[in-house]
């Protein structure tokens, strides 16, 4: 009754040059190394174990390299390695020896404290040129103490922050999510729009926010719209207790869609230079309007869980 049309997985010279296209400044060697490693963990020994790697994993790890000279910890973290059983763990590693990436020490290293000099912030191996902030009262400004574990952790976001990743913070109440994500704002000078969800949340309350003005009510922009609006961070908090449908639609925003329609008739669209009146285009680059979302509790396959 239907035609059946079957589509044939890409080869490994394929998924080499998809890799070098999106990534530009992406060495030949780790692209060839990620496919060994692909092909390794696909073969039908280890199916069974659902370890995989999906080109958009790949992708993501070729972007992350550029910034972390250690592959096989962007490796591990992809995989989740640390919630994995002692069996899985050991093929993991065999297809890591057998594609020729090197699993370094697991010791961790010391990192110092962040540090601000002439307008520079250093931190790890990592220096950054810090530009004036558009709106310096909405940069957070928070009470922080350093410690080794918050900076390894500030580390690990501004990698994935260059790297134009999104950055979700896993962990129990208390360990300091909220504190990591100003202090990290406040170190990049970044100005910040907050929304925080619950089970009772709705898509209309994160387009928009009903305010009182001279007896009547007219509704203004939400935060997520501000952000997209004028280039600031959203800090989403809390948003594993929101329905499916609103998490989906924060999920079409992370994409690499980025378009959103408004109740208004507006449309959020990535900026190409043709927009018409009606469309709100996203401005500060693809990292820049849905960046840091605090959970508690809840693993996902994309995230990083910080213990």
């Amino acid at each position: 009754m239907f035609l059946w049309v079957r589509t044939p997985s890409p080869s490994s010279s394929e998924i080499i040059e998809v890799l070098l296209s999106r990534v530009p400044d992406l060495s030949r060697s780790v692209a060839i190394s990620l496919c060994k490693l692909r092909e390794s963990l696909d073969h039908e020994d280890s199916y069974s174990l659902y370890v995989r790697l999906t080109l958009r994993e790949l992708i993501r790890i070729s972007r992350r390299s550029l910034y972390e000279s250690d592959l096989s910890s962007l490796i591990y973290q992809s995989c989740l390695a640390q919630f994995m059983g002692p069996f899985v763990r050991d093929r993991l590693d065999l297809a890591l020896s057998e594609a020729g990436i090197a699993k370094k020490s697991a010791e961790t290293l010391s990192i110092s404290a962040p540090l601000i000099q002439n307008n520079v912030l250093i931190l790890d191996d990592m220096k950054i040129k810090l530009e004036p902030s558009s709106n310096p009262l909405l940069v957070p400004k928070t009470r922080f103490h350093d410690n080794p574990t918050h900076t390894r952790i500030l580390a690990l976001m501004l990698r994935d922050w260059l790297a134009g990743e999104h950055l979700m913070l896993i962990g129990n109440q208390g360990v300091g999510k909220n504190k990591l994500t100003d202090r990290f704002l406040e170190l990049l000078r970044l100005p910040r729009e907050y929304v925080q969800l619950h089970r009772d949340s709705t898509i209309s309350q994160l387009t928009t926010v009903p305010v009182i003005q001279d007896g009547l009510i007219r509704y203004e922009d939400s935060p997520l719209v501000r952000a997209v609006r004028f280039g600031h961070v959203l800090v989403v908090d809390e948003a594993d207790k929101a329905p499916a449908h609103v998490t989906s639609l924060l999920k079409t925003l992370a994409s690499e869609d980025q378009q959103m329609q408004l109740s208004d008739g507006r449309r959020i669209a990535p900026l190409r230079g043709n927009e018409s009146k009606d469309v709100i285009p996203v401005r500060g680059g693809v990292h820049n309007y849905s960046n840091i979302k605090n959970t508690h509790t809840h693993t996902h396959r994309y995230t990083k869980t910080f213990e």
